[in-house]
């Protein structure tokens, strides 16, 4: 005990007022990990109905893969809002809050949706749906753009090997449920048009399609709610 309380004494003074390191210096800190991916699609579905479905965030949960829980928890404005997702992959959930901001698509113009976060898994997080009336309005070309950075290595490694697949599942989430809604609406609003030999007349864009994202999909299992969320169309553009 006194050759160690003689050591410590001796060498104290010497080491005693440094701190430790709380930063790495610049040339040893990893460098972030950043993305970015943009998809489009040619819907047959109207912009603005395109742009409900986008701007509708307390439904995501029950449509969009990897969702396990949505909600609104303020509004700033008609076109503002923060929003919270909770998102759930097997083992993996993470909860943020975005801040979004939307224009309606209106009078031939077009409109968008977009959200920005920080924090949590991703140091940014940055997505926007844009939506482009064609054809006289009966149909939409939609974007998708996503842009994100992470400083952690471990969070990057994890999200880099699926991160393209995951986007393009929910660009096809989207896709098919406004073609769901439409195809709803039109049926809603020709029930009980008959045809002059008394037949029920199918409603106009009943076979409306994801132009961009037809062709053979694969079922990805959703570990949280199990089911199945149809995964990426091979032709996507």
């Amino acid at each position: 005990r006194r050759a160690a309380a003689s050591l410590a004494s001796r060498w104290w003074p010497l080491v005693g007022h440094l701190r430790p390191i709380s930063t790495l210096p610049d040339w040893l800190t990893p460098p972030k990990l950043r993305r970015k991916l943009a998809k489009t699609c040619e819907l047959e579905v109207p912009a603005h109905k395109v742009f409900d479905v986008v701007s509708d965030v307390g439904s995501y949960a029950s449509f969009v893969p990897y969702c396990v829980g949505s909600r609104i928890l303020r509004r700033r404005s008609p076109e503002e809002f923060d929003a919270e997702l909770q998102i759930g992959f097997r083992l993996f959930k993470e909860c943020y809050v975005s801040r979004v901001t939307c224009r309606r698509p209106r009078d031939g113009e077009g409109g968008f949706v977009k959200a920005e976060s920080s924090g949590g898994l991703c140091d940014s997080l940055v997505s926007l749906w844009s939506f482009k009336p064609t054809r006289g309005g009966g149909s939409c070309d939609l974007s998708f753009n996503v842009d994100f950075e992470i400083s952690n290595p471990l969070h990057a490694a994890a999200i880099a090997g699926f991160f393209e697949q995951v986007t393009l599942q929910q660009m096809t989430a989207f896709s098919e449920r406004a073609i769901q809604l439409h195809q709803r609406d039109l049926r809603q609003g020709r029930a009980g048009a008959k045809t002059p030999e008394g037949r029920a007349t199918p409603p106009p864009g009943a076979s409306a399609t994801a132009k961009g994202l037809q062709g053979d999909a694969a079922a990805a299992k959703d570990d949280n709610r199990g089911g199945s969320v149809r995964d990426v169309a091979k032709n996507a553009r």
